[in-house]
């Protein structure tokens, strides 16, 4: 009698079933998703996929971060190789080995450097911090929309589709309600500036595109940034509390840009930024309610 019978192996895998199976799992870890260590859209970088349990990051980010530890920001999984692009301009993905951790640590790194590792590992203390604040809530916070997940959308196209959603909420006259207890954080200078960057710039972008249709509205960025970190470092960040020449007075230099959409383009950065969702998360479970 044989020991097993034909219809019982396990398929070879390199079979096109398995191949095929591979390849989907890495294109929906990268579609529309943005890398949980930078916050930008994955897409638009050279991805890394981690073999261990497919969690996708931008491939510079995830080479900076192998050279501290081995295990996935967010799920903690333990891993020593990645998959990733030959070249940029190239679709096929090749499985790429990391060196022994050992031997590509230095005994003592540089100063800039351990500054760079303390920084990156505040933002994924915050991302899992995020992830599992979201599992452990008895009354989770609902998701509201999707804008890709049911149709499997290309990455364009989800693009588009948030670009129309936000340019929307300035049309029909509508603003963020304000997030409260465990979903809002308190920024202040003792975080440092370039988290505080790596986490508004790309949505402040994004905002000034909805707005004011315009590709590239660097340099409104800068001024929208430059106006955010002030009003942490001055303590104005509740504007809400200041009288409304001061409210004015501080903002200013973006109504030029912005006109009368000023006041509402702040409030919904602050709403943004002061919760402790990332860009992706919050799309998704934001409330709106008619502007007073």
């Amino acid at each position: 009698m044989e020991k097993h019978s034909s219809s019982m192996r396990r398929p070879p895998s390199n079979c096109p079933n398995n191949k095929q199976s591979k390849t989907n799992s890495i294109s929906s870890s990268i579609k529309g998703k943005t890398c949980p260590i930078c916050l930008s859209l994955i897409s638009g970088h050279r991805p890394a996929v981690i073999t261990a349990c497919f969690h996708a990051y931008c491939l510079r980010c995830l080479l900076r971060w192998s050279n501290y530890k081995r295990n996935c920001p967010l799920c903690n999984s333990h891993f020593d190789s990645y998959l990733s692009p030959s070249s940029p301009s190239s679709s096929s993905f090749h499985n790429h080995r990391l060196l022994p951790l050992s031997l590509r640590r230095s005994p003592d790194p540089p100063r800039p450097q351990r500054r760079h590792a303390a920084v990156v590992q505040r933002l994924l203390r915050r991302r899992r911090d995020e992830i599992h604040a979201v599992n452990r809530q008895s009354r989770p916070v609902p998701r509201r929309r999707s804008f890709g997940l049911v149709d499997s959308a290309p990455s364009e196209v989800v693009t588009e589709r948030i670009l129309q959603w936000r340019a929307s909420i300035y049309k029909h006259g509508i603003s963020a309600v304000p997030f409260s207890g465990r979903n809002l954080q308190k920024l202040n200078m003792s975080v440092s500036r370039e988290s505080i960057l790596h986490r508004i710039e790309p949505w402040i972008q994004r905002e000034l595109q909805a707005i004011l249709e315009d590709p590239d509205p660097t340099i409104i960025v800068h001024v929208a940034t430059s106006l955010y970190l002030s009003s942490i470092e001055k303590k104005t960040e509740a504007l809400s509390t200041s009288s409304a020449d001061h409210k004015d007075a501080f903002l200013a230099p973006l109504r030029p840009f912005l006109h009368e959409l000023t006041d509402a383009f702040w409030h919904e950065l602050r709403c943004f930024a002061e919760s402790c969702f990332t860009v992706d998360t919050y799309d998704e479970v934001v409330e709106y309610n008619k502007r007073k």
